[in-house]
């Protein structure tokens, strides 16, 4: 096992392949972050969208259903 520490498992130290793990998980990290921002704006104009529908008397329409027609 202390070889294993000592050279890691392809000749490069262990130290080494964790400092890339952990680079990769932050830069994972930041993507999560700006598609969770982006989801959280599209939501904002959702929300804005059907305030302003119910404004405009649309609330109480019936939900229109967008369909793919069969190719």
């Amino acid at each position: 096992m202390s070889d294993l520490c000592q050279g890691g498992w392809d000749g490069q130290p262990v130290q080494k392949h964790v400092r890339a793990a952990e680079a990769e998980a932050a830069r994972a990290h930041e993507r999560l972050d700006e598609h969770l921002e982006a989801l959280q704006e599209q939501a904002g104009a959702i929300e804005r969208l059907q305030r302003w529908l119910s404004e405009k008397g649309f609330a109480d329409a019936p939900r229109v259903a967008l369909a793919v027609p069969d190719e």
